[in-house]
């Protein structure tokens, strides 16, 4: 739970910066997470059956649709936002 913890708190990062990830790349990142963490390894990855059960983990995170998408993404280019981005991106490559 915990490590699942992290990787919801980057989902709801990127999404405050107008990012929002598609179910594939959600699977795919926390195929890779897991496979970082030696949970999995490159022949067994995770699929759409582990995405469902993660949404039902996390109910505060939700599917959009791309349109919907399109309206986060102009709410959250905000000047605060993508200063909060570059301030993050800073900190991860220091």
């Amino acid at each position: 739970m915990e490590e699942e913890h992290h990787y919801v708190e980057h989902i709801k990062f990127m999404s405050d910066c107008g990012y929002g990830y598609s179910q594939s790349e959600v699977v795919d990142m926390a195929t890779e997470y897991a496979i970082s963490l030696e949970k999995r390894d490159k022949d067994h990855p995770l699929t759409f059956k582990w995405f469902r059960g993660f949404m039902s983990r996390w109910p505060e995170l939700r599917v959009l649709k791309a349109r919907g998408l399109e309206i986060q993404q102009a709410k959250a280019t905000t000047v605060q936002c993508v200063q909060r981005y570059y301030t993050e991106l800073n900190s991860i490559f220091t």
